[in-house]
């Protein structure tokens, strides 16, 4: 049988939490009495504050909610006003740019050829340098094509 009234760890062995955790409740508004001066034993009557515990976890969960809740129509506002990109979209432009980069950085057989018959590191070099720019180049092409089809499947729901 559960003793009517408990000194703070007692309630707190019965509750399954530390005395510091009640003497926080106790601060926050559980009935208790005395406590709080050395000396003064903290009691507490169970058949109030056991009501009133309840009441707080309700309150939390309550609140809790209403949090979460606003959090998901922040979203979905944001979403309404497309600021947010899906996934879908993301793994398909990554795909894409993947694709195309090493598309790019094939080295074609006529500049292997060239280099291999080339016996002036200098104009290897230059060689390699113009591929690097032309690869570069063409690169940013394609991504800025997959962007702009990338805007257009959004326009269109896609």
């Amino acid at each position: 049988m559960i003793k009517q009234t408990m000194n703070g760890n007692e309630f707190a062995g019965l509750c399954g939490v530390s005395a510091d955790t009640v003497s926080r409740w106790c601060q926050k508004g559980m009935p208790h009495q005395g406590g709080g001066r050395s000396g003064v034993s903290l009691e507490i009557d169970v058949r109030l504050a056991l009501p009133w515990l309840a009441s707080q976890k309700s309150t939390s969960s309550t609140e809790q909610l209403r949090h979460e809740q606003a959090q998901k129509a922040a979203l979905e506002n944001e979403e309404t006003r497309r600021a947010l990109v899906k996934s879908e979209h993301v793994a398909t432009i990554v795909d894409q740019m993947q694709k195309a980069l090493a598309k790019r950085l094939k080295v074609p057989k006529w500049l292997v050829d060239k280099l291999a018959a080339s016996g002036d590191p200098a104009l290897s070099r230059a060689l390699l340098q113009q591929h690097i720019r032309d690869v570069r180049n063409r690169y940013a092409a394609d991504v800025a094509a997959m962007g702009t089809q990338s805007h257009k499947a959004k326009a269109e729901g896609k």
